[in-house]
Parts: C-alpha cells; sequence; structure tokens
C-alpha cells in the first residue's frame, strides 16, 4: 500500500510516521519515495529519542534505495546508522553522498565497509578524507602490510590516460618509492 502513495504523499511524513513505518512498508519504499526524504524524517530510522527505529533496522532499505536519498540526508544519518550500513549499501553510496560524510562518520565506518568502497569512491573523497578513515579499518586482511582497494566494478575498460596524465604518475610512484622503506619500496 505505501508503494501507492504519491511522493509528496510519504515526503509529508513526519519522523514519528517513519517510525511506525513496518520493516515491510520501508522496504516498499520507491527510490523515487526516498530521493525527496529529509534529514528529520530520517531520524524516524533512529534509536537516539529512545523507542524509536534501531540503527541496525536500516538493513531493510537496498542499496538502490539508500543511494537515492539525498546528499543532505545522507549527512544526517547518525554515527550509529552509519556504522549499521552493510557493505553492500556502503558500496551502493554514490560519490556525492560518500563526500557528503562527515569525517566523523567516515570514522565510523568498519573495516568491512571500508573495503567494500571502490577506487572511484575513494578518489571522490580526496586524500585528506581518506585520511579521516579509521586506521584499523584499513587492517590488512591478509597479513602481507599491502592495502588493497577493488577497482570499480563498472569499468568497461582499463583507464586510459594521456601522456602527460600517465607521466604524473610514474612521477608520483617514482617519488613514493624513493621516499619509503625497503619493505614498502618492494610494493610500490
Amino acid at each position: 500500500q505505501i508503494g501507492a502513495l504519491a511522493t509528496a504523499q510519504v515526503n509529508g511524513l513526519g519522523s514519528a510516521a517513519v517510525k511506525a513505518l513496518a520493516d515491510t512498508q520501508v522496504a516498499a519504499l520507491t527510490a523515487t519515495h526516498l530521493a525527496g526524504i529529509g534529514v528529520t524524517q530520517l531520524h524516524g530510522f533512529s534509536a537516539a529519542d529512545g523507542g524509536g527505529r534501531a540503527a541496525d533496522e536500516l538493513a531493510v532499505l537496498s542499496s538502490t534505495q539508500l543511494s537515492a536519498l539525498s546528499a543532505a540526508a545522507v549527512q544526517g544519518l547518525s554515527l550509529e546508522q552509519v556504522a549499521a550500513l552493510t557493505a553492500a549499501q556502503v558500496k551502493g553510496l554514490t560519490r556525492t553522498e560518500l563526500a557528503a560524510l562527515a569525517d566523523t562518520q567516515l570514522q565510523a565506518l568498519s573495516a568491512t565497509q571500508v573495503q567494500s568502497l571502490t577506487t572511484a569512491a575513494l578518489a571522490g573523497l580526496g586524500a585528506a578524507r581518506v585520511a579521516a578513515l579509521d586506521p584499523d579499518a584499513l587492517e590488512d586482511p591478509e597479513g602481507d602490510g599491502v592495502i588493497r582497494v577493488s577497482n570499480a566494478d563498472y569499468l568497461a575498460r582499463p583507464l586510459r590516460l594521456t601522456g602527460t596524465e600517465a607521466s604524473a604518475l610514474i612521477v608520483a610512484l617514482r617519488a613514493m618509492r624513493d621516499g619509503c622503506d625497503e619493505p614498502t619500496r618492494e610494493v610500490v
């Protein structure tokens, strides 16, 4: 029944009404419905106000539904809600949504969540924001001292670089290699 509501009707729900929705009703919300949900309504998913929807109940949202939220709504997630997101939900966040997260929210990401991020998603954060990630979340699962970031699954072919871009990449890699200790040099 909730899927039949007009977007304006769903967007008009207060946080108390959102809190009262059953999981099956939340799961029935379309991406169009969720695109208009604001920060106040998202607090209906929060346990912070006592008796509200627990943060782990955000798991009923598919990654498609979660990615339909506005950047402001994603930024409005509590630390508990961010920590409760599944790896698939985190992987489904758009670059804009990921960039909207505050440093404290990025630090709330678990190792599994961080490892689900693609190179493209991390590149959208920039070096300073990647540095905000909890170092423990970057632990090496293979125990060989190397942090691996998966390539974006949606790349149909390898990235093509111009001569200038390739030269800049080579210079940067050589500078990294020359400025690090022997074990790290092997990796670079």
